[in-house]
């Protein structure tokens, strides 16, 4: 530290403002300072150390005694000093409380303490006293006890770093010189040295373990040697040791080798010999045989001439029963189901396992103001209820801590929910209700990320008062393409679009390999592929491709398993009238208004149509479908190892297929 500018005002016996500009004195040599006793030599220094540190250099004087007795009542008492510290100037100004007369009235007031550190380089200035000795503290280096042990000590003071211990005066010197990386380098360097020491003790004793594990002949020349080896060994003579014994070795090795080569041979040779005339046997055998069924076959193969003329149009027969018979056996593999009853449910809308359970999202209610939903938890015997909510729960997903991440769908539109791990069944956080002022759309399914980030998917910006199946029907049916993918922070609490333009986000899956987020695109009948971390994407944009495109389907629900196997749920068959007239919107607004029967019949599955598909998410290759019974709209699906359990709209069960 460096002192550049000292100025005092009704400091000590300085009764008014005296500036000293110690900044001419340069930067090298000794400087005296000289004065009669009681001069005011020692309030210089005082004065230096009250303004770094509200103390005066001898530690006999608080700052309320350190006001001029001989200043005007009216003079202001304050020190201000300007230093240098490594090439940076600062400012620091001091006053102790003092008594001075009122700006109004008569009569005195007290002048409270005050300081200010000031930067030169535009920083804001610290003010309040203990915070700028704070800062002062810091920018020095020093404490106020070490200041004055080194750089400012006080007259009969210097014994005190003379007597000071040595773990004081290397504490001091450290922060004098600043030599605490080294310090920190001798620790690092001493933990090493011990981490190197027991490593080494720890190789030393694998070692021994290894050479006490040779095999070798009590009579081999160097088998007393080889029993003593120990990692005290010097290499070098170890490895020649072990050298001498594998050559000895692989020596005899060869030997062996070679007689079991001679020996292989000879016995080859001898079973092909034995093998030819056994040969020899078997076919003498087979030639009479032949012979004899040749002779007694005549009489028959001239009828079956004959029998073969007359069925000559038997061969297109056989193909059509080959063909009936290949559609049996798909349709006995399709009917290969189990179900677990869920009592009397109306719909299934998500299904998940979890430790060995399977869990589903059931709802209740023909109207969605009347309809509740309970998250079903089933081990395939007994179904427990784990939570109950009002409205229509379209999906869930648990994350890292075991908590519940829930959409609901109610007639004042969707909300993203959690119903923490520790309070399952007794209450249901609210989380986003709205996004800038507006509320949710209907949503239809919940992802959650490794890193606790939540995803879900919004059918569309129009309302949805029948429930989930139904603002499906009008988004396909009004295609607003409105549907988007949103992204929440619980640690932020911030919600930020991943992907929009969607013509229905029915469905959503999360590869947590390559995280990678599969969406459902409803009236575009494909699967768009976006990276998890993407912002503001637009369906088929740059950063948001479509992986599955012309579907036999309409697709909704999705489903990862462990080989990233993508599973496709199909919530209705594709409509030709609709693929025809996609582009009017005249004709697509004549089909909102039709009854939800009619509108059914437009694009309902057929008894034999796919329910559900599942492709190879690394090669593209399609892998299965899904057909048959139960009919009815695919509404969720989730593939446990060798099954896939199915979801089937307006069904009161779980249906699972092996695979």
């Amino acid at each position: 530290m460096r002192p550049l500018k000292l100025t005092l005002s009704a400091f000590g016996p300085y009764a008014g403002t005296t500036t000293l500009p110690l900044e001419q004195l340069g930067r090298g040599g000794l400087y005296l300072v000289t004065g009669d006793t009681g001069a005011g030599k020692t309030t210089l220094f005082d004065a230096i150390t009250y303004a770094l540190y509200d103390h005066s250099s001898g530690g006999v004087r608080d700052g309320a005694m350190l006001r001029s007795k001989y200043a005007d009542p009216g003079t202001p008492t304050f020190v201000e000093l300007e230093f240098e510290v490594h090439g940076v100037r600062y400012t620091v100004r001091r006053n102790p409380e003092y008594q001075r007369p009122k700006n109004r009235g008569e009569g005195m007031t007290t002048e409270k303490a005050d300081a200010t550190l000031t930067y030169s380089d535009g920083r804001p200035p610290v003010t309040k006293a203990k915070d700028v000795t704070a800062a002062v503290q810091e920018i020095i280096g020093l404490d106020y006890s070490q200041f004055c042990q080194i750089a400012m000590i006080a007259q009969g003071q210097f014994t005190k770093l003379l007597n000071a211990s040595t773990e004081e005066r290397s504490r001091i010197f450290r922060k004098l010189f600043r030599t605490q990386r080294y310090a920190r380098l001798q620790e690092r360097l001493q933990a090493e040295s011990a981490a190197l020491s027991q490593q080494r003790t720890t190789q030393n004793a694998k070692l021994d373990s290894l050479l006490s594990g040779i095999r070798f002949s009590p009579d081999d020349p160097d088998a007393d040697a080889l029993a003593a080896l120990n990692a005290q060994t010097e290499p070098e003579t170890a490895l020649a040791l072990l050298e001498g014994l594998l050559a000895r070795q692989q020596a005899a090795q060869e030997t062996v080798a070679a007689a079991l080569k001679d020996t292989e041979a000879k016995l080859d040779e001898v079973q092909r010999q034995l093998g030819a005339a056994q040969q020899a046997r078997q076919l003498a055998a087979q030639l009479a045989a032949k012979q004899a069924e040749l002779t007694a076959a005549l009489p028959v193969l001239e009828a079956a001439r004959a029998e073969s003329a007359r069925h000559a149009g038997d061969a297109a027969q056989l193909d059509v029963l080959a063909g009936q018979v290949t559609q049996a056996q798909t349709a006995l593999a399709a009917d290969h189901k189990g179900t677990l009853d869920l009592g009397e449910y109306q719909g299934v809308d998500c299904i998940r396992t979890r430790d060995g359970l399977v869990y589903a999202a059931a709802w209740n209610g023909s109207s969605l103001k009347k309809r509740t939903s309970d998250l079903v938890r089933t081990d395939g015997g007994n179904a427990a209820v784990i939570l109950s909510v009002e409205g229509e729960l379209t999906g869930f997903a648990f994350d890292a801590a075991g908590d519940l991440w829930l959409t609901v769908l109610t007639p004042a539109g969707g909300t993203l929910c959690r119903a923490r791990h520790d309070s399952w069944g007794a209450s249901v956080e609210q989380v986003v209700t709205q996004i800038d002022g507006a509320p949710l759309g209907a949503l239809s399914a919940v992802e959650v990320g490794a890193d606790g980030k939540v995803y879900f998917a919004m059918v569309g910006q129009e309302s949805a008062e029948q429930g989930l199946e139904s603002a499906l029907r009008t988004e396909l049916l009004a295609h607003t393409g409105t549907g988007a993918v949103y992204a929440y922070d619980p640690a932020a609490r911030t919600v930020e679009q991943v992907v929009g333009g969607i013509a229905g986000a029915s469905g959503l899956a999360l590869d947590e390999r390559t995280q990678t987020l599969y969406i459902s695109d409803l009236g575009s009948r494909c699967i768009w592929s976006a990276a998890a971390s993407a912002r503001s994407l637009t369906a088929g944009g740059k950063g948001c491709q479509s992986s599955f495109s012309g579907l036999p389907g309409y697709p909704g629900a999705l489903a990862l398993d462990e080989d990233s196997t993508l599973y496709i749920s199909y919530r209705w068959a594709s409509s030709s009238w609709l693929e025809r007239h996609a582009g009017s919107t005249f004709l697509r607004g004549v089909a909102l208004r039709l009854s939800e029967s009619m509108q059914e019949s437009l694009f309902s599955l057929p008894a034999d149509g796919i329910r559900a598909e599942a492709v190879s998410t690394a090669s593209g290759s399609w892998l299965w479908s899904f057909s048959g019974k139960p009919q009815g709209s695919s509404s969720a699906l989730c593939p446990v190892e060798n099954r896939v359990y199915f979801g089937i709209a307006g069904e009161k069960a779980l249906y699972s297929v092996r695979v």
